[in-house]
């Protein structure tokens, strides 16, 4: 394009919507960025120990992973937080999936946890050999995990699966592909050794 048109390229420089700190932070993937003279000089930390209690109202979590986000729903529930995971489209074909999970002629009712956890191997196996994206595929096995120890039977791991997927609440959890181009206040990441060091990680990380 800059050959055959003429054209002048121009890199985005300025960030208006991230505070000193983050535009400071964000600087080993877009080295030029900087950030105009109002902006607010904002905070970025690690903690080393974690509690529900300690975050605040607005707080927005993100992880790469559905997995991590589903367990951390059900420990802030238990704590009497109350999360919500947005834009989580996983969550109806998880249940889809866990609805398959008995064999024909079994009520969910009388497949006890380690029947179910065992089903739940059984169908990755039987993916696994043919599967495009076998990382997406270990998440969603992960997930029906997380869902199948909260109850004793597959009825009650579809039934628990069901309500956090429905909760509504100021605490929210989302995957790093589905925050792309919103804002929030306070942003935690989860379990940030799950990005890798892959390009295209790089730019979910950036």
């Amino acid at each position: 394009l800059e050959q055959q048109f003429s054209m002048r390229r121009l890199v985005l420089s300025i960030s208006f919507r991230c505070p000193i700190t983050v535009v400071e932070e964000a600087r080993w993937r877009a080295p030029h960025m900087k950030f105009p003279e109002w902006a607010k000089p904002g905070e970025v930390r690690h903690w080393n120990e974690w509690s529900a209690q300690r975050l605040p109202e607005t707080a927005v979590i993100l992880c790469r992973n559905n997995s991590p986000l589903f367990s951390l729903a059900f420990r802030l529930l238990r704590n009497g937080r109350y999360p919500e995971l947005v834009g989580n489209d996983i969550g109806k074909s998880l249940i889809k999936m866990l609805k398959k999970l008995a064999p024909k002629g079994v009520d969910p009712k009388q497949l006890d946890q380690q029947a179910t956890l065992a089903a739940i191997q059984s169908w990755y196996d039987s993916k696994l050999p043919k599967a495009r994206n076998p990382e997406k595929l270990r998440d969603q096995a992960d997930c029906m995990r997380i869902f199948a120890k909260q109850g004793k039977t597959l009825d009650e791991a579809i039934s628990y699966a069901d309500h956090i997927l429905s909760q509504s609440g100021p605490v929210k959890l989302m995957t790093g592909h589905k925050s792309k181009g919103l804002e929030f206040q306070d942003v935690f990441i989860l379990d940030e050794h799950l990005i890798k060091e892959d390009q295209q990680d790089k730019n979910l990380r950036y």
